[in-house]
């Protein structure tokens, strides 16, 4: 939850300081990392779930 908050505050302040496409590639970093992150995770489809 912080994360989240903390981007669009981030992003604000980049585009007031420097230039909105500054903010853009913020953004983009960020979704890169997030799909990164996504792809790393493992699949847990097929998991016994009662053994759980």
């Amino acid at each position: 939850m912080l994360g989240g908050a903390a981007a669009p505050l981030i992003v604000t302040a980049l585009a007031e300081n420097y230039s909105a496409v500054v903010g853009g590639w913020f953004m983009s970093g960020m979704a890169l990392l997030s799909l990164l992150c996504v792809l790393a995770l493992p699949e847990t489809g097929d998991r016994d779930r009662d053994a759980i």
